[in-house]
């Protein structure tokens, strides 16, 4: 018998310019069990602090802990109207202050890590179904370079590793006051972590994000 697939869903805490994280509002609402999980799946939940230096240790922690077959990331973006879907992550940092009002330390996440990771998640699948859904969605290609792409290029990184997840998405999502009511924000949410159950159920979730040098 198939083990349970495990999907982790992480958001974001508070950072300069952005006191209210929708994406933490989000991370609440599904351990409140306000968004509706597929029978026959094990979710892990974690709100990430928005922090240069601490990101890296709390998503390596996160990923031996739980091992989950999946890693589906939450942040937001101040020009996203709606859902954008980020399917790559860079090796590349932005000298903008964390939420302890620290920068960077270096232009790059790897020294010697790949240019970039592509998630193998079904991107395009996710983006139909939400736009089915009347929500609007879109892909994008640039992840930016601030703590969204960090997270998102570590935990693709750790998609090489055999013991941590198969592959993972970065998510970004508008502030709270662009969705009609919570129920837009929840019925996208629902849609994107059932796409990619419904993946990890079809056994291919555990396929490596590819690489690019």
């Amino acid at each position: 018998m198939r083990p349970r697939p495990t999907i982790l869903v992480t958001g974001f805490g508070p950072f300069p310019g952005t006191p209210d994280n929708p994406s933490e509002y989000l991370i609440h609402s599904i351990e409140q069990g306000q968004i509706r999980i597929p029978h026959g799946i094990s979710v892990t939940t974690a709100i990430l602090p928005t922090s240069w230096s601490k990101v890296p240790d709390a998503i390596s922690r996160i990923h031996a802990g739980h091992r989950p077959d999946i890693a589906l990331h939450f942040g937001v973006a101040e020009q996203t109207r709606g859902y954008r879907i980020e399917r790559q992550a860079r090796n590349q940092t932005e000298r903008v202050p964390d939420a302890d009002g620290d920068l960077p330390r270096r232009p790059y996440i790897q020294r010697r890590g790949p240019s970039r990771f592509r998630s193998s998640l079904p991107t395009v699948r996710i983006m139909l179904r939400l736009r089915a859904l009347g929500l609007p969605a879109s892909l994008s290609d640039n992840a930016g370079s601030y703590l969204c792409n960090k997270l998102f290029y570590l935990s693709l990184c750790s998609g090489q590793q055999a013991t941590a997840p198969g592959s993972a998405l970065f998510v970004h999502i508008p502030h709270l006051s662009s969705f009609a009511g919570e129920k837009e924000l929840f019925s996208g949410a629902e849609a994107i972590i059932r796409t990619c159950c419904d993946h990890a159920r079809s056994g291919v979730g555990r396929r490596r994000g590819r690489l690019y040098g």
